[in-house]
């Protein structure tokens, strides 16, 4: 006997909710970021969509960051092993870096951690993506920047951050 097949339904019970930023915008505030030897402002002069974005400087005041300056982020939910995830976001420096590359990216779990540095060309917003495949599955992960050079000559704005899935 031959059968056929009229309809097929698929469905994913492990992985049904994708993992989320506590705060991917900046709307409302600052929460669900950490700012270590610098500051995070809720700025709404300057924002890529949405009434705000984050602005990362030193005192607050639209100031150079410094070197060794971390901005973390805080995401919720969980990261299953051999799934990749991306973070994906839009960021814009005060000032080029040319072929500098001052920023250093880092998502994922304690001793489970990936990295990507990062430069800006011009002053304008530009998508950013950091990819990571858990090796082991985990609920919650970090999102960070790292100032490394030296004298840093501008600050970060940052907008419109989430989480991808992949598989």
């Amino acid at each position: 006997p031959t059968f056929h097949i009229d309809s097929l339904s698929v469905e994913d019970s492990i992985h049904t909710d994708a993992p989320v930023f506590t705060n991917p915008s900046f709307v409302t505030n600052t929460s669900g970021w950490t700012a270590t030897t610098s500051t995070i402002t809720r700025d709404t002069t300057v924002m890529d969509s949405g009434s705000a974005a984050g602005r990362w400087d030193n005192t607050g005041a639209s100031d150079n960051l410094g070197s060794g300056d971390v901005l973390e982020a805080t995401l919720t939910g969980k990261f299953y092993r051999g799934v990749t995830y991306s973070v994906v976001f839009r960021i814009k420096s005060s000032s080029s870096t040319g072929t500098t590359l001052p920023v250093l990216l880092s998502f994922g779990a304690s001793g489970d951690v990936v990295t990507s540095w990062i430069g800006f060309n011009d002053t304008k917003f530009t998508t950013v993506t950091i990819n990571w495949t858990p090796t082991a599955t985990v609920t919650g992960a970090t999102f960070g920047m790292l100032i490394s050079v030296t004298s840093p000559f501008f600050y970060l704005t940052v907008d419109t951050c989430r989480i991808e899935r992949w598989g």
